[in-house]
């Protein structure tokens, strides 16, 4: 069975949202509404989690560039690898 959970920031009371189906697209936080976009799959990995957007089939990842290792690095969708940038 696949459960889906919305995952909500503590500080803002909002939900993660992916804004889009496409693999770059980003994912930001807006007010919780239960849509599919909002809903995520979290599965456990040896080193982490890795969580899939219910919308998109799609594994959240932080974006690979020049600020992936920085705070403010962006979070979007991507296809399910190995890499790190997806466990969480």
């Amino acid at each position: 069975y696949k459960y889906w959970h919305s995952l909500l920031a503590q500080h803002s009371s909002m939900c993660v949202d992916a804004a889009g189906v496409k693999k770059g697209a980003q994912v930001k936080q807006a007010i919780c509404s239960g849509a599919d976009s909002q809903l995520f799959e979290v599965g456990l990995l040896s080193t982490g989690v890795r969580v899939k957007s219910k919308s998109s089939g799609h594994t959240l990842a932080v974006k690979l560039g020049a600020l992936a290792g920085s705070d403010g690095g962006a979070v979007v969708l991507a296809g399910a690898t190995s890499g790190s940038e997806q466990r969480w």
